[in-house]
């Protein structure tokens, strides 16, 4: 199936600021900054890459698509953006983590079951070859 022109985006945030597990955790998305947002857009086949400057510009790009798609955006992508000045409505949104939690059994309010990383996710769908080489929490260190 050839998506290409739909209005459906994919898109993915990283952080500014180190997570150390003291000053900053993985739940302060107030004190992590946006240091970059990538966006695949199939309306224009094309990418874009967003700066913490460029949060509502992404926001409204966001909100505007028939169909939001990533992995843990509910969990951490929106919260980080809101936090950031941005204001971005769920309600076109298919988290992948999400989706995949509630094939377990999951829901709301129990305990996340285990081993559902993106990198389990990459392994199962493309192989090893196509893993990430780090996690989040590296981004500021890169960045």
């Amino acid at each position: 199936m050839n998506l290409v022109g739909t209005n459906i985006v994919v898109f993915d945030c990283e952080i500014e600021n180190v997570i150390d597990g003291h000053a900053i955790t993985w739940n302060d998305h107030d004190k992590m900054g946006l240091s970059v947002a990538c966006l695949y857009d199939f309306m224009t086949d094309d990418y874009s890459v967003f700066f913490k400057e460029d949060v509502a510009e992404l926001c409204v790009r966001l909100n505007s698509a028939d169909l939001v798609v990533a992995f843990n955006q509910k969990g951490f992508d929106n919260k980080l953006l809101n936090a950031c000045g941005g204001r971005v409505d769920e309600s076109n949104h298919f988290d992948m983590l999400e989706e995949s939690r509630r094939a377990t059994g999951w829901r709301d309010g129990d305990r996340y079951p285990s081993g559902l990383t993106l990198d389990a996710h990459l392994l199962t769908m493309f192989g090893v070859d196509n893993m990430k080489t780090a996690n989040g929490a590296m981004a500021p260190v890169w960045w």
